[in-house]
C-alpha cells in the first residue's frame, strides 16, 4: 500500500510538472501567435506603402511617355515647318533665277535694240 502511495504521489508529481509544463508552451505559443500578429500587421502596412509607391512611380512614368509624346509632335511638327520652309526657299530661289535670266534677256535685247 505504501508502494502505491509512492507512485501515486510521483504519478501527481509527474502530472503537476506536466501541467506546469504545458502552460509554459501554452504561453510560449500565445507569445508566438502575438508576433506572428505583429509581424503579419507590420508586413501589411509595408505592402500599403509599397503599393503608394508604385501609384506614384506609375504616375511619374505615365506624366513623363506623355511629355515625351508631346515632345516627340512638337518635333514632328518643327520638321514638317522646316521642309516646308526648305520647299519654299528653294521655289523662291528657282523664281528668282528664272527672273534673272529674264532681265539677263531683256537687257540683251535692249542692247541690241539701242545699236
Amino acid at each position: 500500500a505504501e508502494a502505491a502511495a509512492v507512485r501515486a504521489r510521483e504519478a501527481e508529481a509527474d502530472a503537476t510538472q506536466a501541467h506546469a509544463a504545458a502552460a509554459g508552451l501554452e504561453e510560449d505559443l500565445y507569445q508566438v501567435r502575438e508576433e506572428a500578429r505583429s509581424a503579419a500587421a507590420r508586413h501589411a502596412a509595408e505592402l500599403v506603402e509599397a503599393r503608394a509607391v508604385t501609384k506614384a512611380l506609375e504616375g511619374r512614368a505615365s506624366h513623363a511617355e506623355a511629355a515625351v509624346d508631346k515632345e516627340t509632335a512638337a518635333r514632328r511638327a518643327s520638321e514638317a515647318a522646316c521642309g516646308a520652309a526648305r520647299a519654299e526657299a528653294t521655289r523662291l530661289a528657282l523664281e528668282a533665277d528664272a527672273l534673272r535670266t529674264e532681265v539677263d534677256r531683256l537687257a540683251d535685247a535692249t542692247a541690241r535694240t539701242e545699236s
